[in-house]
């Protein structure tokens, strides 16, 4: 059951920041008045509803739990630092989504003409962001400043970290979790240096990105950390193995995971985009790709890296894809899938869940 889902909060730009509160209590009744007591209750569950719907808050400041409220997206302060999170009823912890170059928190959740516009929910951080708030974790993205992420971003994070935690009191007393991929897997691995920040991250999932090593962190207290890596990027592959071996050396927890060349199916695509991409549509890229493009080989691989695919590909490919898709990289849900499958260097949602548990446990032992 997805309740982060339900009851959508309105999207406003943030001007103040008031804690929200979940106060609500079904009781039963007996005799002779169940009847009306039980339409009194139905009654103010319907108000309760239409009003916190729409995005009301309290103003009592107080750090309790909330009901999920849906995505809230808030710019905050004169920097404009972007923020956009969706917090589940008492919400195990939160995890902390950090995106490559040339993208930003926009990408983590689905466009909502309502509540988040601007959101255009690209497929494998969109896949990422519904197994975090189905497994009960809150989902925050925040978007750095420029083009990639740099040091000038680390006062960014604190405001929206900040931000976030006057809203949601309940998540400075719970475990925070990192996952960043490209130049955000590289900011990431700086976190838990950094005596800056309201909070540091109690595990991270560094993705396509080398490690914290050689970098004189203090890596004995370095937390639990997944390196999860393309192998066939070779240079990136290298520096995963540097920091594998000085985190070991250090009595740090590590884990490689590696995301290896995937073969294509007719379901690929539909599976990958969780359903954006129809069954139909699926079956026709992947026909288009084996059968028309020839880029498969026999065992389905791709065999050219889409990149560096020429016009006449993107437009015999464009007959298959979605309307809605534009193919334009770092925008495109396809592109971004066929990147997945060719595992050169794209950020992949791929064993998410898997990860997430694994410095879950790792954390807490």
């Amino acid at each position: 059951m997805r309740r982060a889902r339900a009851s959508p909060e309105r999207v406003t730009d943030i001007t103040g920041i008031a804690a929200s509160r979940d106060g609500f209590a079904v009781g039963r009744t007996k005799g002779g008045f169940r009847v009306a007591i039980s339409l009194a209750l139905l009654v103010g569950i319907y108000f309760f509803s239409a009003v916190w719907g729409r995005g009301a808050t309290s103003t009592t400041g107080a750090s309790s739990d909330i009901a999920s409220a849906g995505v809230t997206r808030r710019v905050i302060g004169d920097g404009r630092v972007e923020a956009i999170w969706n917090v589940p009823a008492s919400a195990k912890g939160t995890v902390l989504a950090l995106h490559g170059c040339s993208h930003s928190a926009l990408d983590w959740f689905p466009r909502d003409e309502s509540r988040c516009p601007e959101c255009r929910g690209l497929a494998q951080e969109q896949k990422i962001t519904n197994a975090a708030l189905d497994a009960g974790y809150a989902l925050l993205a925040v978007s750095s400043a420029g083009h990639c992420w740099s040091r000038d971003d680390v006062p960014r994070l604190a405001l929206a970290l900040d931000a976030y935690g006057a809203e949601h009191g309940a998540s400075r007393r719970r475990p925070m979790y990192a996952f960043g991929a490209s130049s955000g897997g590289s900011f990431a691995g700086v976190l838990p240096s950094l005596s800056d920040l309201p909070r540091r991250p109690d595990g991270l999932i560094i993705q396509i990105a080398g490690g914290p090593g050689g970098t004189g962190l203090g890596l004995a207290h370095y937390p639990p950390t997944v390196l999860s890596h393309m192998p066939r990027d070779e240079s990136t592959a290298a520096a995963v193995r540097r920091s594998i071996d000085e985190l070991t050396a250090a009595g740090a927890r590590v884990l490689e995971h590696r995301l290896e060349r995937r073969a294509l199916t007719p379901s690929f695509f539909e599976e990958e985009s969780a359903g954006k991409v129809t069954a139909r549509e699926s079956a026709g890229l992947f026909h288009a790709l084996r059968d028309e493009l020839g880029v498969l080989d026999a065992h389905d691989l791709l065999i050219r890296d889409p990149r560096s695919f020429d016009v006449g590909q993107i437009a015999k490919l464009r007959e298959r894809t979605p309307a809605w898709d534009s193919l334009v990289p770092d925008e495109s849900d396809v592109r971004e899938i066929l990147n997945v499958a060719y595992a050169a260097h794209e950020l992949s949602a791929q064993d998410f869940m898997k990860n997430l548990r694994w410095i879950v446990d790792a954390s807490s032992a």
